[in-house]
């Protein structure tokens, strides 16, 4: 195998594993307000996207933005 193929096959094989690993789901439980409740199933009714998918997308934009104290932070 040459250098190209065998950076190409690492390449591959970091991409099927970010693949796998993003479609593994964890279950969590979370506790949000009454109001917040309310306006997610709104949110949810009207665009027909499922209100979990809503709660990932926040955890998401939560995680990208304190992406620096985790990787400050270490191993917890």
């Amino acid at each position: 195998m040459t250098r190209n193929n065998k950076k190409q096959v690492e390449r591959v094989a970091k991409v099927i594993e970010k693949i796998q690993t993003s479609r593994i789901k964890v279950r969590r439980e979370v506790y949000i307000n009454a109001v917040q409740a309310k306006k997610l199933r709104e949110l949810s009714l009207a665009t027909r996207v499922p209100q979990a998918e809503y709660v990932r997308e926040g955890v998401g934009l939560v995680l990208n933005k304190y992406e620096r104290v985790i990787t400050m932070g270490g191993d917890t």
